[in-house]
């Protein structure tokens, strides 16, 4: 941008310093030639003028009309029967018979006049130019400024964040002529900005889920091999069980992924909610409340993706029973799933659905739940939880109801 600036004004400047030598070269010396001939002309008709006005007339009234008419038009004037003089360079003078005149040979001269004093306006004019060139030069400098100063802000912050500063922000003043920019630059450097520091959360978290079913199969492989038969089976079944909760874990990591970073399919169609639901839950053995029909705008293996992990996470917390219903409200249907656990406390309710968040008394991977939430974002709907009638906690998912 400084170098914009810079260019603007060398341009100007170019500009300022060939008109004067267009004006010079091309227009002054036309014009002089031709105020010469208009400055011969005026002299004429005066001299023509004056001469008749003279003739018939004593000498002392001729001086006293030639005193009058020199004194109005600031040109030199005399009566006289001398030779013409030589005219001077950058001079014009005019001599005008005066018929009638008791001296014969006598003439009215005018003159010499410099054709500098009769270039006045003309040079005047020049000055005006001159003028107007100076000021479009300091309107340019004044509105090229304001755009250099915020460009060079909003350079200054992309080369911080370059650097490694996601923190930097452009905050360009309110009146910044490039202070749309400067905030579409702003909001993409908070994005990047969440983003990056959710995938360093997200590494953290895998990397502390994976240590401990990892942890378990370092110890778990030696024992086996050492083991008897008898024990070996027990012991190849939990490394079974260990080698389950990492593809378990994994696919969870992946499904998360794929939704948070937008590369899941997410063309959504319509879905009838108890056909999607049943099969889950009767592979949990979960009620179903009588609730009427109803579908929603989703994609049916993250739906279902969403509802199993819901009725997991209440059969961990439940004590005994389990409840899905589901309802409309105007363009929305809310699918709810009810435990008797002990619940959510109020001050946990939105922390729970962010990645790796578990509570006390939770035994999962903590992403179950931040899954449920992307799905129902991704499709223009929520996820929360609120106090069961069952007396724990009921999660609930929202979706665009399909009419």
């Amino acid at each position: 941008m400084s170098r914009l600036l810079w260019r603007t004004a060398l341009a100007v400047g170019v500009a300022l310093v060939a008109s004067f030598l267009l004006y010079a070269v091309v227009i002054e010396q036309p014009l002089q030639d031709d105020r010469r001939d208009e400055l011969r002309s005026w002299g004429q008709v005066l001299g023509t003028v004056l001469a008749d006005q003279l003739a018939g007339r004593s000498p002392a009234e001729q001086q006293q009309l030639i005193d009058r008419v020199a004194k109005h038009s600031g040109w030199p004037i005399r009566v006289t029967a001398q030779p013409p003089v030589p005219q001077r360079p950058g001079h014009v003078s005019v001599r005008v018979a005066v018929a009638g005149s008791a001296t014969p040979g006598t003439f009215v001269e005018i003159g010499p006049v410099a054709l500098a004093k009769f270039a006045r306006t003309q040079r005047m004019g020049s000055l005006s130019i001159v003028f107007d060139l100076a000021l479009i030069v300091l309107v340019t400098m004044v509105l090229v400024w304001p755009l250099w100063r915020g460009h060079k802000r909003l350079g200054a912050a992309a080369q911080a964040m370059n650097a490694g500063d996601h923190s930097a922000r452009a905050n360009l003043p309110r009146r910044s002529p490039i202070k749309p920019l400067g905030d579409a630059f702003d909001s993409m450097a908070e994005t990047t900005e969440a983003t990056l520091n959710s995938q360093r959360d997200l590494l953290r978290a895998v990397s502390h889920e994976l240590r401990t079913p990892i942890a378990r199969l370092r110890f778990a492989i030696p024992a086996a091999c050492e083991a008897d038969s008898e024990k070996r089976e027990q012991k190849l079944a939990e490394i079974d069980a260990d080698l389950d909760e990492l593809d378990d874990l994994v696919e969870e990591m992946l499904t998360f992924s794929r939704l948070a970073h937008g590369s899941a399919d997410l063309q959504g169609e319509p879905i009838d909610v108890e056909t999607c639901v049943r099969p889950i839950a009767e592979r949990y053995d979960v009620a179903i409340d009588d609730s009427a029909a109803v579908s929603v705008i989703a994609v049916p293996r993250y739906l279902s993706r969403a509802i199993d992990n819901l009725i997991q996470n209440a059969k961990r917390h439940a004590a005994e029973h389990i409840r899905i219903r589901w309802r409309a409200e105007h363009d929305r249907a809310v699918i709810f799933v009810d435990d008797d656990g002990p619940g959510v406390p109020a001050d946990q309710r939105k922390r729970i659905f962010e990645p790796f968040v578990r509570l006390a008394n939770d035994d999962g991977h903590g992403i179950g739940l931040a899954i449920v939430d992307r799905v129902a974002t991704s499709f223009g709907g929520r996820a929360w939880v609120e106090d069961s009638e069952l007396g724990g906690a009921s999660f609930a998912i929202e979706l665009p109801r399909h009419v």
